[in-house]
């Protein structure tokens, strides 16, 4: 099985255990790259969003650095009650965009657990 195919199929697998909470999800290299995406409702610019959560988290790690720490996750809450939630890994960035309302635990669960597979994967 080819890396390609390896981390589809983890992408297809996060989102199965999401238990119908996650929308979509998108693998980021540490240079704000995308590596691979999955989405349950429509296509989007992965390019174009992978460049803006790369900074996203860039900043939030020097606002953490200042305060003397380092981001471990960035949760937005959007105004309709969904969730885009970003982890680093060593390789990279895992963004999860959740539906309204969901089992926020379970969703930093599972970025727990695929953003270590995903770092496998990709070595």
């Amino acid at each position: 099985m080819s890396m390609e195919e390896k981390l589809k199929l983890l992408m297809e697998n996060l989102m199965n255990e999401g238990r119908g909470t996650v929308k979509s999800a998108l693998l980021i290299t540490n240079d704000g790259l995308p590596i691979t995406y999955l989405s349950s409702t429509s296509e989007f610019d992965a390019e174009q969003l992978a460049a803006r959560i790369h900074l996203l988290a860039m900043d939030a790690n020097a606002l953490s650095s200042a305060l003397g720490g380092q981001a471990a996750r960035i949760d937005v809450k959007k105004g309709d009650g969904s969730n885009l939630v970003i982890a680093g890994f060593s390789k990279g960035y895992l963004a999860v965009e959740t539906y309204p309302n969901p089992n926020i635990g379970l969703i930093y669960l599972l970025i727990s657990k695929y953003a270590d597979a995903f770092d496998s994967a990709l070595t």
